[in-house]
């Protein structure tokens, strides 16, 4: 089983520039990993990283991807697929 450590975390950076951020791991060279971001999770094609600036990862592979917060609400995923 994977570590707790090693789970995604979301977390919200106060004032004065609010922002939402996405740490996870990246774990694997073969896959490409992309943080997405949706106001509306009724629709599923909303998803985009379009806003999101995804992070370049540390020596352990650490990335943490932020996006401006605002007064909506808005959700964050991983999207993780296999690189061609």
């Amino acid at each position: 089983a994977p570590s707790p450590a090693a789970l995604p975390v979301a977390a919200l950076v106060p004032a004065p520039d609010p922002l939402l951020t996405f740490s996870y791991t990246r774990a694997r060279p073969d896959v490409i990993y992309e943080v997405q971001t949706t106001t509306d999770l009724s629709n599923p094609a909303g998803w985009s990283a379009a806003g999101v600036t995804q992070g370049l990862p540390d020596a352990a592979g650490l990335t943490t991807a932020t996006i401006p917060a605002g007064p909506a609400p808005r959700f964050l995923r991983l999207s993780v697929t296999l690189a061609p």
